[in-house]
């Protein structure tokens, strides 16, 4: 597999406690050092539902999304345990205009995640 930012071969440490797990990720070692992680958590309240906005950095950054999807793995579970009550929308990026036009439309409880 290919790293989906400096398009390097991703190399996986292999030792005996995860011989047996399949673990991808689209990103290689030196990309993720690079772009350092910054996990955030918003409740954007609305007449008569919410927004909750996931998202994995709090600036823009230039690197292909789909580096970072295996991620989201942990937003997509929590997702999954509450999917009888919301819905959600996977952005790159999520402007304010989307967020005031999403509260209008009122689509009830909203699960959002992005990059950024």
């Amino acid at each position: 597999m290919y790293c989906f930012s400096c398009k390097k071969n991703v190399k996986k440490r292999i030792n005996l406690s995860n011989l047996f797990e399949k673990e991808y990720h689209f990103i290689c070692e030196n990309c993720f050092e690079k772009y350092e992680l910054r996990l955030g958590y918003e409740v954007i309240p609305g007449d008569t539902s919410d927004i909750y906005h996931f998202y994995l950095f709090d600036e823009k950054i230039d690197i292909d999304s789909n580096a970072f999807s295996s991620f989201f793995q942990r937003y997509l579970i929590t997702f999954i345990k509450n999917k009888n009550k919301m819905t959600i929308l996977w952005y790159d990026y999520i402007k304010d205009e989307v967020v005031k036009l999403l509260i209008k439309l009122d689509f009830g409880n909203l699960f959002i995640i992005s990059i950024y």
